[in-house]
């Protein structure tokens, strides 16, 4: 982290305390946020209890303002339904891809250094999300790609929509458990009855069809050696 630090120049400021406390995320400013990253606390602590303690926060953020950003870290997968639960907006498992980068620096050799450079801000290309041109929605995907090839020396590699909000009862289960108690508790004191603010769930879509026509609610993903704005 400090090495983060110390290469972008950036000044960060923190709070102490209990994260999962509407107090604690007040002092840190959460109603004026853009976004939110929540990383598993296994200090002191199980997998479980970590899990919990990211699920709770994350409820707690979108209670408090419902159109932050959310990204929360998972230790364990089978929790995610939960996690769902509290609206975030993505979901990284620990170690989840390891096994995978793993494998491919042996069986398909240069795959992990491809992934290294995308996920990297610092080195070479890395993904970034922007607009679809409106001339160009309801127009075939393959014209949106030769758009950006042409226009920006980027490559298109998916297009993302965003879903409509849900009733809370609509993801809740219909037993007692501690945690959908907790999660009809924090949207009753928000008031509130839907899950998000006007957008949910994204869906992604990898390379499609060339034919495949955009639609107007579509986001573009691609690769890029700085961020483009449309």
């Amino acid at each position: 982290m400090n090495e983060v630090l110390f290469r972008h120049g950036e000044l960060v400021r923190f709070v102490l305390g209990n994260y999962c406390l509407e107090s604690v995320l007040d002092r840190a400013n959460v109603r004026e946020a853009e976004a939110a990253v929540v990383l598993a606390d296994v200090v002191g602590g199980t997998v479980a209890n970590a899990d919990e303690r990211t699920i709770i926060a994350t409820l707690t953020i979108k209670t408090m303002e419902p159109s932050v950003t959310t990204c929360a870290e998972l230790l364990n997968r089978d929790n995610e339904q939960h996690l769902r639960r509290a609206d975030v907006d993505d979901i990284i498992v620990s170690g989840e891809d390891s096994g995978l980068l793993l494998a491919s620096a042996i069986v398909a050799r240069g795959v992990s250094q491809v992934v290294r450079e995308l996920l990297s801000f610092d080195i070479g290309n890395s993904l970034y999300r922007t607009n679809v041109p409106s001339e160009l929605v309801g127009r075939p995907f393959r014209e949106l790609s030769d758009y950006f090839r042409n226009h920006h020396k980027t490559i298109l590699i998916a297009l993302v929509s965003e879903e409509a909000s849900i009733e809370v009862g609509d993801i809740l289960g219909n037993d007692d458990s501690l945690i959908d108690n907790f999660i009809r508790q924090k949207f009753a004191e928000a008031q509130k009855s839907n899950v998000g603010d006007e957008k949910q769930n994204v869906r992604t879509l990898v390379n499609p069809a060339d034919d495949y026509i955009v639609q107007p609610e579509h986001s573009a993903i691609i690769i890029a050696a700085k961020p483009i704005e449309i």
